[in-house]
Protein backbone atom coordinates (compact mmCIF):
# COMPACT_ATOMS: atom_id res chain seq x y z
CA UNK A 1 0.00 0.00 0.00
CA UNK A 2 1.34 3.44 -0.92
CA UNK A 3 0.27 6.30 1.31
CA UNK A 4 0.87 9.91 0.29
CA UNK A 5 1.18 12.87 2.64
CA UNK A 6 0.24 16.42 1.73
CA UNK A 7 1.69 19.75 2.70
CA UNK A 8 0.60 23.35 2.30
CA UNK A 9 2.95 26.23 1.56
CA UNK A 10 2.33 29.88 2.38
CA UNK A 11 4.25 31.92 -0.19
CA UNK A 12 4.78 35.67 0.03
CA UNK A 13 6.64 37.57 -2.68
CA UNK A 14 7.97 34.30 -4.09
CA UNK A 15 9.40 33.14 -0.74
CA UNK A 16 8.05 30.25 1.33
CA UNK A 17 7.23 31.80 4.70
CA UNK A 18 5.51 28.81 6.30
CA UNK A 19 4.85 25.14 5.61
CA UNK A 20 2.05 23.05 7.08
CA UNK A 21 3.07 19.38 7.22
CA UNK A 22 1.48 16.94 7.47
CA UNK A 23 -2.02 18.03 6.51
CA UNK A 24 -3.89 16.15 9.23
CA UNK A 25 -6.69 15.81 9.98
CA UNK A 26 -7.91 16.95 6.56
CA UNK A 27 -11.28 18.17 7.83
CA UNK A 28 -9.65 20.58 10.32
CA UNK A 29 -6.67 21.75 8.27
CA UNK A 30 -8.38 24.73 6.61
CA UNK A 31 -9.27 26.15 10.04
CA UNK A 32 -5.65 25.71 11.18
CA UNK A 33 -4.37 27.64 8.15
CA UNK A 34 -6.91 30.43 8.65
CA UNK A 35 -5.93 30.69 12.33
CA UNK A 36 -2.25 30.94 11.37
CA UNK A 37 -3.01 33.62 8.78
CA UNK A 38 -4.98 35.63 11.33
CA UNK A 39 -1.97 35.63 13.67
CA UNK A 40 0.54 36.50 10.91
Amino acid sequence: MTLLKRCKLVIQNGIVVHMFYPVFPPDRDAADVLAWLAKA
